[in-house]
């Protein structure tokens, strides 16, 4: 059953301080200013994730690159790549509503903490939804922790019910956080380990012919890389 959430108040959300970088500036009252969907309201609600948690910023832009390099890879093209790059800049929106501490806390997450985290593609999906209009983006946005063993949220979908884009985005995801660190990894993950685990997890966490894809990708772009060294 697809979960609910209720619209920004005028307070700020639950679990958003409002942090000096904002300049005293509640991001519930910048997120509530947007008003129209189109290219300046995704661009300010874009500013405003760059200005509250840079790194989930940049994971973000990297996510939407990696995501539309893999749909490529598997036949996509035109307009389809230009929606997955939206959403995958959108993705990470609903952080907004996760307390920062939370966000780079060094330890494991409690289950309280684990809970907020798991809320984010909900405020995400209401996010894109409001700057973008595109209900079919917004649904992908929501989707993108869904496993292909049923095992994700927020929707518990399987398999096919899962939207191919959600899919993609799931496994560049993965990999960017995996390479580009979280802080309860108590090791340094590479790119080698960071593959070896999407493959280990495909018909598990990911849509396996898509896990396939991207090993195979990023393999090759290692390969390429590699002939560049003198």
């Amino acid at each position: 059953m697809r979960e609910a959430v209720a619209p920004y108040p005028a307070a700020s959300p639950p679990g958003v301080d409002e942090p000096a970088s904002l300049a005293g500036e509640s991001v519930a009252h910048l997120v509530t200013s947007l008003r129209r969907p189109g290219v300046a309201a995704v661009r300010q609600l874009l500013h405003v994730l760059l200005r509250y948690d840079e790194a989930t910023y940049r994971h973000s832009r990297r996510v939407a690159a990696l995501a539309c390099r893999l749909a490529r890879c598997v036949g996509w093209q035109g307009d389809s790549l230009r929606l997955l790059a939206l959403a995958g800049i959108l993705h990470d929106t609903g952080k907004l509503a996760v307390d920062r501490r939370i966000l780079h806390k060094p330890g494991r997450l409690d289950p309280d903490e684990w809970e907020l985290i798991r809320r984010h593609p909900l405020v995400s999906e209401q996010l894109t939804q409001r700057v973008a209009g595109l209900p079919m983006v917004a649904a992908w946005v929501r989707s993108h922790h869904e496993r292909w063993d049923g095992g994700g949220y927020p929707d518990g979908l399987a398999g096919p019910a899962i939207p191919p884009a959600a899919r993609i985005l799931a496994v560049a995801d993965a990999f960017d956080a995996m390479v580009g660190g979280r802080p309860y990894h108590r090791q340094v993950i590479t790119v080698d380990m960071a593959l070896a685990e999407i493959e280990r997890n495909a018909g598990r966490q990911f849509d396996p012919h898509l896990a396939e894809a991207f090993v195979t990708m990023m393999g090759r772009v290692r390969d390429a890389a590699a002939g560049l060294e003198p």
